[in-house]
């Protein structure tokens, strides 16, 4: 997809006056040009002294997010930057920053992406000009502020849910009847499902939703396209069936979209236009009834082999090869205790490690499949399931550790590369956070936008923004997160920086 051009230029112009409002001044105050002696020519880079001890003193400010401008005092620090680094690091996690200068006495930085890692060590490693490196580490910790901030992309709020129709256009212009789930391509399509509604739970206040077309004919399930950089929605096709949550592939020019029941599958390819294509798994003698009375409600890749996994409702985790369409059940019940809807997600900081949404349980489920075939199970992870919770007693709203947390209806998960796992919790109106990379005795569910229970319809910060039922997230290849605003009619947009 092009971008416009005078869009890119008035882009780059923006920037440029940022670059110089918040930068210039900060590089005369310590000498960003170092000149010698003589006048006006600059020195050249030179490293440390390797008979010299490089201290650190100081670095101010304590706290920022990212963009952030930052000075580092110490002491024999050299002027060659490319000797020079500064880490923030977090647990396992060490996230290099990007340096503007050095005079010798002062490291002049800029705070990078630290999403999530609140309390955080500055390092710095120096490489002298001996090639001894010298590592130093401050005692006191840099407090990371994450900036969330959610913004309607397109869809317009319908009074009446009769009226809703899917229709393509300009972001402005466009609307959806029935937003549920998503996905997002390698050039930032984001692939949007919607569907038949019909199983709606007594706590949400809304009749079942239909896709409409703008010719008012009622749909099982609407593919749709959205593409911010070309201000689009395109209505792709109707499916003539229900249809369920998307996964695109990891080189993301592929998309693969389930069919709630049978055993078809749509197939959407950037080599066809992304053209829906009808697909049916090849399913074998041994597995002739794994379709019976059973619904797939969502696919998802595995990253290092690009199989496409799913847990149906009957429980068994099913995997499927797109190349030839076989079909493999690698176990015949995952062990969710309860037949549900289910999400799944890969997380990108754990090899072949699958996260499930398991909606009528209000439950996170962990499955390994690094073990045995014979030992794939579901691991209770976080909200009611860890305390073997059921019925009005499971659902709610709980923020705290994993084995307390209480969900309420949660949908698609998706993950960022540092391993934070996001949430649509339906019911609750509000996208939840896990950070799985701390143990999970310590890890905790956190509310990062909604308010419990408080539907509306409200763009901002973590202060005022509000959702009507979210049901679809899922990440760009960029970091973008998309969100699938169900009852709102629209696809939002989330910044976590």
């Amino acid at each position: 997809m092009k971008t416009d051009y005078s869009t890119k230029c008035k882009s780059k112009r923006k920037k440029a006056r940022l670059f110089f409002v918040m930068w210039v001044p900060l590089f005369f105050i310590f000498g960003l040009g170092s000149c010698n002696n003589e006048g006006d020519t600059p020195t050249t880079p030179v490293p440390a002294d390797g008979n010299k001890a490089t201290a650190i003193t100081s670095f101010t400010p304590d706290s920022g997010g990212i963009a952030t401008p930052m000075i580092i005092v110490g002491d024999n620090f050299g002027t060659d930057t490319a000797k020079i680094k500064v880490y923030f690091k977090s647990g396992n996690d060490s996230i290099q920053a990007s340096i503007i200068h050095s005079n010798g006495s002062r490291i002049y930085l800029v705070v990078p992406k630290l999403t999530y890692l609140e309390n955080l060590e500055v390092i710095v490693k120096v490489t002298a000009d001996n090639q001894n490196v010298r590592v130093n580490k401050f005692t006191n910790h840099f407090k990371y502020k994450t900036q969330t901030t959610v913004t309607t992309v397109a869809g317009t709020m319908f009074p009446d849910v009769s009226v809703a129709l899917s229709r393509g256009g300009t972001l402005s212009t466009a609307s959806f009847s029935c937003p549920m789930f998503l996905c997002v391509d390698a050039e930032k399509n984001v692939i949007i499902v919607e569907r038949l509604f019909d199983k709606v739970p007594p706590e949400m206040d809304v009749r079942p939703l239909r896709p409409r077309s703008e010719s008012g004919t009622n749909m099982n399930g609407d593919f749709l396209m959205l593409n911010e950089a070309n201000n689009s929605v395109v209505f792709m096709k109707n499916a003539g069936m229900v249809i369920n949550a998307p996964t695109v592939s990891p080189d993301g020019f592929a998309i693969y979209v389930p069919t709630d029941a049978g055993a078809d599958y749509f197939q959407m390819l950037r080599s066809e236009n992304y053209a829906p294509r009808q697909k049916r798994i090849k399913i074998t003698s041994e597995n002739s009834s794994i379709t019976n009375k059973n619904w797939k409600f969502s696919f998802v890749t595995n990253p290092e082999n690009g199989l496409i996994y799913t847990v149906m409702y009957n429980k068994q985790l099913v995997l499927i090869d797109p190349a030839t369409n076989l079909i493999t059940v690698l176990c015949q019940d995952i062990g969710t205790n309860t037949g549900s809807d289910s999400y799944l997600a890969f997380n990108p900081k754990e090899s072949n490690i699958l996260y499930v949404s398991v909606t009528n349980r209000h439950s996170i489920y962990r499955i390994d499949l690094n073990v045995d075939p014979l030992s794939i199970h579901a691991e209770p992870y976080a909200g009611a399931a860890c305390q073997n919770l059921t019925g009005t007693d499971a659902r709610g709203w709980a923020d705290g550790l994993l084995a307390d947390a209480k969900f309420n209806y949660p949908r698609q998960i998706t993950f960022d590369e540092q391993g934070v796992m996001y949430i649509a919790d339906c019911v609750n109106h509000c996208i939840r956070t896990i950070d799985t990379k701390i143990n999970k005795s310590e890890a905790t569910v956190k509310t990062l936008v909604g308010f419990p229970g408080d539907k509306g319809n409200v763009d901002g910060g973590p202060d005022i923004a509000k959702f009507n039922y979210p049901m679809g997230i899922a990440k760009a290849f960029d970091g973008t997160i998309y969100i699938a605003d169900t009852r709102n009619y629209s696809i939002r947009k989330l910044a976590v920086q």
